[in-house]
């Protein structure tokens, strides 16, 4: 192993450390081997005092050996540096180096946090091959290297993951060396002079990228293929193919496909931008130099385009029928509304939420889309075969939005500017509902099968009452006291004096100190009232119980 330090040459030795930080290093000692698994056997390699790497451990599952082994370079540090959730520590590039180009064993570095009593790893080959791989490191003293907070040793799993694949990346580092992969491509290169070959390799696989100097003219031919893959071919999808079943001629760099599985896609790609018209009737909702990606392939064309900032996907495929120069195509449109890119941003500056709504309130019913695709030098490239009308299913997209309609209404009364949850869904919209009448005209009066209160409603709360799960009627009696109430995780003061419900079914659950939490579900017809005051002033006291509640003996009084 080349990195033992048993016997390493003076020149190898990178600098000497202080006492302190030997001391340091020692104190690290007892806290990573204590993070290892019982099973596993640390082989210590001459302790803190010496250079290098400091243990050679062999994984153990069930007490077995699964042939890895990992080397350890284990560093003890008093007050580290956070950076972006990491660990920021200076390493010798020599000692890296080394590593590299002679270590047969993955080596990690463990950097162990004296004073929380936690190590966390990172392995230096693969750091030095990804994260370095565009960085001038080696003529430097030093390198900084981040070690992730979330690789902690006692994370048994995903150090054992970790050391299983940084174990296949060294061996296929040391089984292909760059030196091994560029003579390769020059010999493929040689086979086939019209294409320039750009060689990777990868822990799995070597990847070979042929890039055409000239135009070039090959054939494919598929054998036992079924048509429903023939045709995903042709119109421009990737395929994969087993052993025998595809083969190439005019292609002497490929011929020995046939007798491996292939993954073949027959198509042309361009990155570009289009503008897109949502019409209906006389509305119009338009958005415009929108990112695309244009794939051609032979018999079909498809266009994926998206705004990174916001929540709509539009996917078309434009497939010809009648031959060429018919004018006649059939084309499949997909257009999804989502949340998710508009997450943890402010409610009152979701980007482009005016055109979007509009957008999706259009496409909640039959409607018309037309698209223009700009050219290489920006000239409008119009879709031919004039507007599509796909199908309309944005119904339940739309409710959302009124939702958060609502909740920017309210934010702006209220002064607050609270960012968008990923868990915002339904249950919030019938929530702001209910807020939004409280907050506007101090009252809100409904009937159906919604509930005030309920099992994921932020309106339960914590109020003094007897036991009891009866359907009935009940009354609460806030007397004037500000309710919170959690919009868009922003705690809202909402003033409540009244709270009635009949026909509800209502749970009780005991809590600490007397007290109960109480939640409450509508039953078909069931009616409520909710009684505020918008202008937040508080009523006096109310001097009676806070709720009653009927007995399961008695029926509930009106």
């Amino acid at each position: 192993m080349a990195a033992k330090k048993k016997k390493r040459a003076d020149g190898e030795r990178p600098s000497v450390k202080s006492s302190v930080g030997q001391e340091i290093d020692r104190a690290a000692r007892p806290i990573f081997l204590g993070a290892l698994p019982r099973a596993w056997i640390p082989h210590d390699l001459g302790g803190p005092d010496d250079y290098g790497i400091d243990y050679e451990v062999e994984i153990f599952e069930s007490f077995m050996p699964v042939g890895i082994k990992v080397a350890i370079q284990l560093k003890g540090i008093e007050s580290p540096t956070f950076v972006d959730n990491c660990i920021s520590f200076s390493f010798p590039t020599k000692n890296l180096g080394t590593y590299v180009d002679k270590e047969d064993l993955a080596v990690f570095l463990v950097v162990t946090d004296v004073g929380a009593k936690r190590s966390y790893f990172v392995c230096l080959q693969e750091y030095a091959l990804d994260v370095l791989r565009d960085e001038q490191w080696i003529a430097q003293e030093s390198i900084t290297i981040h070690v992730p907070l979330a690789n902690a040793v006692e994370d048994t799993k995903a150090f054992r993951q970790a050391a299983g694949l940084a174990r296949q990346r060294v061996l296929a580092e040391r089984a292909a060396p760059a030196a091994a992969l560029r003579a390769r491509a020059a010999r493929y290169e040689r086979l086939d002079p019209r294409f320039k070959i750009i060689a990777t390799a990868t822990a799995q696989s070597e990847l070979y990228e042929l890039q055409p100097i000239v135009e070039v003219q090959f054939g494919v031919r598929l054998s036992g293929v079924d048509a429903a893959r023939v045709r995903l071919l042709r119109r421009g999808y990737a395929v994969k193919f087993a052993p025998g079943e595809v083969a190439f001629t005019g292609m002497p760099i490929l011929a020995d496909a046939t007798t491996r599985e292939t993954l073949l896609k027959m198509s042309a790609e361009s990155t570009t931008t289009m503008d897109v018209s949502f019409r209906r009737r006389r509305s119009t909702a338009r958005l415009e130099r929108v990112p695309a990606t244009v794939t051609v392939g032979l018999d079909a064309m498809r266009i994926e385009a998206a705004y990174p900032e916001v929540p709509l996907d539009i996917s078309i495929e434009i497939e010809p029928v009648g031959g060429e120069g018919s004018r006649n195509a059939q084309v499949r449109v997909r257009t999804i509304f989502g949340l998710a890119r508009w997450t943890d941003q402010a409610i009152d500056s979701l980007p482009l939420f005016d055109t979007i709504d509009r957008c999706a309130r259009l496409c909640a019913r039959e409607y018309e889309l037309s698209f223009v695709l700009h050219g290489a030098h920006g000239q409008a490239l119009p879709f031919p075969w004039g507007p599509i009308i796909p199908a309309s299913d944005f119904g339940d997209y739309v409710e959302i939005l009124d939702g958060l309609l609502l909740a920017r209404e309210i934010a702006r009364l209220k002064g607050v500017r609270p960012k968008l949850p990923a868990t915002f869904g339904f249950r919030d919209v019938d929530d702001l509902r209910v807020l939004h009448a409280i907050v506007t005209k101090g009252e809100y009066r409904g009937s159906g099968e919604a509930a005030v209160f309920s099992a994921t409603t932020r309106w339960s709360k914590r109020l003094q009452a007897n036991e009891s799960n009866e359907p009935g009627s009940f009354s609460a009696q806030f007397g004037g006291v500000p309710q919170p109430h959690a919009l868009l995780d922003q705690e809202l003061q909402v003033p409540l004096e009244r709270i009635t419900l009949t026909r509800a079914t209502v749970r009780v659950e005991r809590q600490d100190g007397g007290t109960a939490l109480v939640t409450a579900t509508g039953a078909k017809g069931c009616r409520f009232e909710v009684v505020g005051s918008s202008s937040g002033r508080s009523s006096p006291a109310a001097t009676e119980p806070l709720m009653s509640l009927p007995s399961p003996r008695r029926r509930p009084s009106a």
